[in-house]
């Protein structure tokens, strides 16, 4: 991701990347959108454990960090999370 995000700063090509990964160069004017009716589909994220079972603190840090980023993203049954 940064290595695309370097090379379309540098002005080598046009930079297929999440929103949240340039939003500042977005913003600024660094950066600008082209092909606006072109948007690649979205690709779900799944989170597969056992509730309530004993998970190495580094996977429950990982689950923890994924499930605090949601409001940043479009989750829900038909995007590929549901979480209770």
């Amino acid at each position: 991701v940064e290595a695309i995000l370097k090379g379309a700063l540098k002005g080598l090509g046009i930079a297929n990347l999440p929103v949240q990964n340039m939003t500042q160069e977005l913003e600024s004017g660094t950066l600008v959108r082209v092909l606006p009716q072109w948007h690649t589909v979205p690709m779900p994220i799944y989170l597969v454990y056992r509730p309530g079972a004993n998970r190495p603190r580094r996977v429950q840090a990982m689950i923890d960090h994924i499930m605090s980023l949601r409001s940043q993203f479009e989750f829900g049954p038909r995007h590929g999370l549901c979480c209770g």
